[in-house]
């Protein structure tokens, strides 16, 4: 699936006719339903017609919906909430970062290159300045390539945590550190 919104509004001739059918169905059967609880009459009209007028325009709502999830997908969308972690994406020369909102406010960003995995936070989006909090040497990313870094980034994260502050997280990533990762 896409993550561009501009991608995700597809023409409205694009969506597959089984999926238009389907659409229909569901709307002329749930009005049914309605009508039948309403009056008890006339129901196989309305649900016909209802089931027509569904299959024209059922193209507009699975675009609109496709469209919605790509915004929940989003990386802005996903940062507005507290330790919840945007996407993997790749970085330069087959690396992989990914950023989350600590609750108090800071952003974290990880990333891992060919050969070091680092951990940076910075007091907002918006903000140019951050801060290495640390940094660590990796020797075995270069056959992997992209899947590997995945793997050590998802080690990472899992280190990481649910951090409440910058002092928690820290606090994990020290405890990483002393630990001896990575192996």
């Amino acid at each position: 699936m896409t993550t561009d919104p501009a991608e995700a509004l597809v023409s409205l001739r694009q969506v597959r006719l089984g999926v238009r059918i389907l659409w229909g169905v569901s709307a002329a059967a749930i009005l049914l339903i309605c009508w039948w609880l309403l009056t008890g009459n006339w129901a196989w009209i309305v649900a016909g017609v209802t089931a027509i007028i569904s299959f024209y325009f059922s193209p507009a709502v699975i675009v609109a919906w496709r469209y919605s999830a790509v915004i929940a997908k989003s990386p802005a969308s996903r940062l507005e909430h507290p330790n919840v972690w945007t996407m993997v994406g790749p970085s330069m020369f087959g690396g992989a970062n990914q950023m989350m909102r600590l609750e108090d406010g800071h952003l974290v960003y990880a990333s891992v290159g060919r050969s070091t995995a680092k951990v940076y936070v910075k007091k907002s989006l918006g903000s140019v300045a951050s801060e290495k909090v640390a940094s660590f040497r990796i020797r075995h990313l270069r056959q992997g390539g992209l899947p590997n870094a995945e793997a050590i980034l998802g080690e990472l994260r899992t280190a990481i945590g649910s951090p409440q502050s910058v002092a928690d997280l820290r606090h994990s990533l020290e405890k990483l550190r002393d630990s001896g990762w990575p192996r």
